[in-house]
Order: C-alpha cells, then sequence, then structure tokens
C-alpha cells in the first residue's frame, strides 16, 4: 500500500471513530436484563450515577410500578434516540378514562440537579408520570411524546429550563405543570384530563380538548406570548 493510500486509510479511520465515538453510553432491554452498569442490581430503576451522555439502543418495556431511570447527578444528557419507554397505562375514547392503576415512571430527577437533558424519544403507558424533578436548573427537554399516561411531566419548585417540541395526549391529569421558571414552546397538549399545562412562560404552543373531564381550562399558562392556540383560537 502506498503511502498515499495509508493516508486515506487513516483518515477514513479517524472519520469513523469520531462519527461513533461520542462517548455515549448505551442502554437497552438487554443490559437491563442481566445489569447496565457494574456493581449494579439487573432490572429496573436504571440509576445514572455519573455525568455524561447516554443512549437508548432498544424500546424499554415497564410494568407494575417500575421506574425506568432516576438520574442522580448533574450534567447528565438522555438521547432516547427514537425509542419508547412502554408501561402498561392506557387511556382510551375522547376524555381521559384509563386503567389499569399502575405506577410506572420513565425518568425521575433528584432535587437541585443542573444541567440535564432528555430527548428525542416516546413515553406510553405511565401510570405515575413521565418525567418528573425539583428544583432542577437547567433542564432540557426536547422531541419528545408522552402518551396514554396519568400525569405527563412534573417540575415544581424554582427551577428553570425550556420545554419544546413537545406532544402530550390522552394523559388522565395534566398534559404538564412547571414552575415559573421554564419556557415552553413549540408544543402540542391534545385530550389530557385537566389543563394541558400549569405554569410557565408559554409560546407559540397548540392547546386542544384539555379539561373535559373535570370542567378545567385548556391551560393554565403563567404568561402566554407569541400565539398560543386554544382549540384553534388564540388563547
Amino acid at each position: 500500500m502506498s503511502a498515499k493510500q495509508l493516508l486515506f486509510a487513516f483518515l477514513m479511520g479517524m472519520i469513523s471513530s469520531f462519527a461513533i465515538g461520542d462517548g455515549a453510553i448505551e442502554i437497552n432491554q438487554s443490559c437491563v436484563d442481566v445489569s447496565c452498569f457494574n456493581g449494579e442490581d439487573p432490572g429496573f430503576p436504571i440509576n445514572i450515577q455519573s455525568p455524561g451522555l447516554y443512549r437508548l439502543t432498544s424500546n424499554l418495556s415497564l410494568s407494575s410500578i417500575e421506574r425506568a431511570f432516576i438520574i442522580e447527578t448533574s450534567n447528565v444528557t438522555f438521547d432516547m434516540n427514537g425509542f419508547t419507554i412502554k408501561g402498561s397505562f392506557f387511556c382510551d375514547g375522547s376524555l381521559p378514562l384509563c386503567s389499569p392503576e399502575s405506577g410506572e415512571a420513565g425518568f425521575l430527577i433528584d432535587d437541585d440537579l443542573v444541567n440535564i437533558t432528555i430527548r428525542n424519544g416516546r413515553f406510553d403507558g405511565m401510570g405515575f408520570v413521565a418525567i418528573a424533578g425539583n428544583r432542577i436548573q437547567n433542564l432540557k427537554i426536547q422531541d419528545v411524546e408522552i402518551i396514554n399516561s396519568d400525569s405527563g411531566f412534573s417540575l415544581s419548585g424554582d427551577g428553570h429550563g425550556v420545554i419544546e417540541r413537545v406532544q402530550v395526549s390522552r394523559v388522565k391529569r395534566r398534559g404538564g405543570n412547571v414552575g415559573p421558571g421554564f419556557i415552553v414552546r413549540d408544543s402540542l397538549f391534545v385530550n389530557n384530563g385537566q389543563q394541558g399545562l400549569l405554569g410557565g412562560y408559554c409560546s407559540r404552543n397548540v392547546f386542544r380538548d384539555n379539561g373535559d373531564i373535570t370542567g378545567s381550562p385548556e391551560q393554565a399558562c403563567d404568561e402566554l406570548v407569541d400565539a398560543n392556540y386554544c382549540n384553534n383560537l388564540p388563547c
């Protein structure tokens, strides 16, 4: 092989390394069954105890009251990579009438953490909540769908962050509730039992057919800006 060919092969190897070698820690159903991390018991919950980038490489199936992930440290990015965390809860019909009683959760985030991102995936059938945390600073939830759940996302306290391009539908209670430090934008809330969203600074969202089961309003944002729509009319 000539020197030019050797150089080309070396450069192609470097490009491949950059393309796949982003340092992400892969998590899938197979590793859950045997233990995803050294020293951790098999099964759920999976405890995220080290900062870094995590990535799903398969769907995950929860049963009964299992929690998929507990994030215990700051500076975590979790890429769901287009996959679904699936539980047993299901809401049917024009009103969110749901069964069975269960308690699955997607992500529970420890109090007071900083720089948490959850993105690019689907939660289906969470009998408790898809994402929950208290006083989280710089939280990002992006490109996430939540369906057939007891509650969508619950982010209490004086945290702050951005929730964008989220779709929440057929949730028994609120589609989401957030503290005043959160921006919720470019998102869709449809056919949830209570308000589509409680709290937050709301921008360019669509609310439709929320609150029918309880007589609640479509939304109860702290502030509405930039063309939010409720049942096809400006909120």
